[in-house]
């Protein structure tokens, strides 16, 4: 997952790489959102506070549709397994 300030379109290159998108500034209309919805990477751009509020290592959950953003309870984040409805977004497999 990547949290950051600005999203730009030098971004693009790293939506490969990352299972969601979460910036600071921008909205559902920004360059680099509207990239990771053609990859389909989950993205909430325009949180306002993402960098602040997100730990280093904390494990997230990204609804892009929705715009939700929540970091998982320490409990849930050391299981193994998770359920259903709080399975993190992948990154999409390349062959």
């Amino acid at each position: 997952m990547l949290v950051t300030r600005h999203g730009t379109p030098a971004l693009a290159s790293v939506l490969p790489l990352v299972g969601a998108i979460v910036t600071d500034t921008g909205g559902a209309l920004c360059a680099l959102a509207i990239m990771a919805r053609e990859v389909g990477v989950p993205c909430v751009a325009g949180t306002g506070q993402a960098t602040a509020a997100i730990p280093d290592d904390a494990l997230v959950f990204v609804d892009g549709d929705r715009g939700l953003v929540a970091t998982v309870a320490p409990a849930l984040a050391a299981l193994r397994w998770l359920p259903a409805a709080l399975r993190l977004a992948t990154p999409p497999h390349h062959p």
